[in-house]
């Protein structure tokens, strides 16, 4: 953990996008730092408002509160001319990654009874693949991160070591995946739906989860008089011209579902992001979006072959090996998983902007990092039993 943390802050400290640091040069220009990106802007004046009281149907965010809110206390002990103010996000987002990381590293050693490979596993994290930068950047994501890893520790676990508090808990994260997501908590809904088939007594433990839903409904029928009204990112693509622009110049559509254009932004996701750029239109804001959304990508393959490549094999040993409950878990988790990739990969901002990572897809990684290790631990002990008996 005392790794994670250096690693992480050395990161943020040198982040090439990072808000201005009084101690330290900045490395980015004022209009280039993620204070004025898009979602993160949204993400401070959102927090802000909330404290001053200025918080509007305006203000909403189109995402949710549950990721701004974290931002409060730094807000509301640091005037804006503090280091502190600026870099609001720090501590959320050093939390959740520890939490994560240490989340992680404990279901690999656990299910491995191993040391070396879950620190193996982890070093992944921070050596292989873009994850690391991920985190330091303020994205919604985090908490969508954080509650997946968290919800199938407390569940997917051996029948006896499931308690009120682990039900209360995942509930507790799915109900913040909510609050900060709407449509990802979609992708956790299954694993409830197999545990409570099995444990049906058991459902007046996720009360924690329907409050936090509820309360989210409460304000938008505060605020937009409809609680059912919950809010997109789409809205402000389809209702802005240089939104439509994007997918009706290049023909692309805002979903497709086609199996052939799913394989084909597949192939690019995991090994030629460039593929996927569409032809030009002759239009320069659309040829420039489309080109730096996709040039700069980081292909999945190329820290997945590190993170991911055993992870089939882990999830086939895992389907074996376990009960009938924790196995309808596993395959309730994979069909969220199968929804969470084909929804993500179907929409026309599939690239999720002009980040090198796909942040749309990035969030699966620990727990199929911990399925790899699993898978890998076979392999290995195969592997150390044949030399043992050569």
């Amino acid at each position: 953990m005392i790794v994670a943390f250096i690693f992480f802050s050395v990161s943020y400290i040198f982040h090439p996008a990072r808000p201005e640091l009084g101690f330290l040069f900045s490395f980015a220009d004022a209009p280039y730092n993620w204070e004025n990106w898009h979602d993160q802007s949204v993400y401070f004046s959102v927090a802000n408002k909330l404290v001053d009281g200025s918080f509007s149907a305006n203000s909403y965010p189109q995402t949710g509160l549950g990721y701004p809110i974290l931002s409060i206390p730094s807000i509301i002990l640091n005037s804006k001319d503090s280091i502190l103010y600026h870099h609001s996000f720090f501590i959320p987002n050093l939390l959740m990654f520890l939490a994560t990381v240490y989340v992680t590293f404990s279901l690999m050693k656990k299910s491995t009874k191993n040391f070396w490979l879950p620190i193996l596993g982890i070093s992944a994290f921070l050596f292989v693949s873009p994850y690391l930068l991920w985190f330091v950047e303020p994205w919604n994501g985090h908490v969508v991160d954080f509650g997946i890893i968290g919800i199938v520790y407390f569940l997917m676990r051996d029948p006896g070591e499931v308690t009120k508090k682990s039900i209360i808990f995942a509930s507790l994260l799915a109900g913040w995946i909510f609050a900060a997501r709407y449509v990802d908590i979609i992708w956790v809904l299954p694993i409830f739906v197999a545990f409570f088939i099995f444990k049906p007594k058991k459902f007046l433990y996720f009360f924690p989860c329907i409050i936090i839903i509820g309360l989210v409904l409460f304000s938008h029928w505060v605020y937009f008089d409809d609680p059912l009204m919950l809010l997109s990112n789409f809205d402000r693509f389809t209702e802005n011209e240089n939104g439509r622009r994007l997918y009706e110049k290049t023909g692309i559509g805002i979903f497709n579902l086609e199996i052939t254009t799913l394989g084909n932004r597949t192939f690019c996701l995991f090994f030629n992001p460039s593929n996927c750029i569409p032809p030009e239109t002759g239009d320069d804001y659309v040829d420039n979006w489309w080109f730096k959304a996709l040039d700069n990508k980081i292909p999945l393959s190329v820290y997945g072959l590190g993170l991911l490549v055993f992870s089939p094999l882990g999830i086939f040993l895992l389907l074996r090996k376990y009960e009938i409950r924790q196995k309808s878990i596993l395959v309730g988790l994979l069909i969220g998983f199968l929804g969470s990739f084909v929804f993500y990969t179907s929409i026309y901002a599939f690239p999720s902007g002009w980040t090198p990572f796909f942040r749309y897809h990035i969030f699966w990684i620990p727990v199929f990092a911990v399925f790899s290790i699993y898978g890998l631990n076979f392999v290995y002990q195969k592997m150390r039993l044949a030399s043992k008996e050569n």
